[in-house]
Formats: C-alpha cells, structure tokens, sequence
C-alpha cells in the first residue's frame, strides 16, 4: 500500500506487537506510529514526515513581527529542511524535536517578549551564522543547548506529549546564558 496522506498508510504505523497496519482491523482501533511514539487513528494524518519544523524558531520569529523572509529565519529552517532532513545522523535529534517543539511552542505564546527577544539574539542569530559559516556541527549543538534549557524550564519530556509548565504560569523569571556555547 502506498502513502495516501493517511496514518493508516504509513509504514511507521504498526500495531502494538510492531505488526504492520492491517487495514482489515475494525475501527476505530488505533495503531502505533513508531515515528512520533504515539498512538494514532488510521484515518489521522501527520503530514507524513516532512512537514514542516522549525516550530521554536517560527514562534520567536512570529512573536518578534519578523517574517518567513528573516534571513535568521529562513537560514535555520533551510538547514534543517535541506541538510538534517536528509542526513541520517540527524534522525534521533529531529523525532525529538517532533515531540518536544510544539510543546515549548506553546508555552513561548505566553512567555515575554523580553525572553523572547534573549532567545532570538542570544541562540537563534548565533545559530544562523554557524550554519552560514558551515560549521554545522556547532549549530546543531548550540540549537539543541536551547532546546534543553528551554524542555528544563517548562518541564517537558520528550517521551511524551504531556507536559507541565512551571509555578510561574508557564513565564521564564531569569535565563542566564552561557555567551561561549
């Protein structure tokens, strides 16, 4: 069977013995998507896995009025579309994001523009340039330096697609960053 936009064509859609997706199952059983680690309909769609990422660096960018032509913007999302989307190595790092940057998208709709702010300067722009001066490596582990920060600050998993925001309503009181990440 070939993808059709649907969960229940997808080959990471399997039942809970790791079984492909029989189609004779009666619904409305759900199967298991080994891709984003939950449970889906067959009729569900996901996208499949190149829909679109670059949830955190979207948000900052959408909250700071800066538009899809941000060189900032377009630089990150463009590295992760063109190069760790088709890099194996890269695999493990993008599943979690999947998991883990709606969630800390959600929580940076509330979060001050201060922070938010402290974030585009202070990762989202270093970032760019590593990524412009080929150092790939480096930018990847400086994204995923603000990635922790941020999954430990609002106490998100990436195990799961539950999450708590902190006492604070969900708002960062102090961030301090480390300058030579």
């Amino acid at each position: 069977m070939s993808y059709d936009g649907k969960c229940g064509s997808c080959a990471n859609f399997v039942d809970d013995h790791g079984n492909p997706f029989n189609p004779r199952w009666s619904y409305p059983a759900k199967g298991y998507c080994e891709w984003y680690k939950t449970y889906y309909y067959p009729d569900d769609s996901c996208g499949p896995h190149y829909r679109p990422r670059g949830y955190v660096t979207t948000m900052v960018c959408s909250r700071l009025g800066l538009g899809k032509e941000n060189e900032v913007y377009k630089t990150i999302i463009g590295f992760q579309k063109n190069t760790m989307e088709k890099d194996p190595k890269y695999e493990a790092t993008l599943r979690e994001y999947d998991v883990i940057g709606p969630q800390i998208s959600k929580c940076l709709e509330t979060e001050s523009i201060g922070v938010i702010n402290m974030i585009y300067s202070n990762f989202l722009v270093p970032v760019a340039t590593l990524i412009k001066e080929k150092e790939e490596e480096s930018a990847v582990y400086r994204y995923k330096g603000l990635l922790d920060l941020l999954k430990a600050h609002y106490k998100i998993s990436s195990k799961t697609s539950d999450f708590k925001q902190t006492a604070t309503k969900g708002k960062m009181k102090v961030l301090s960053v480390k300058k030579n990440i």
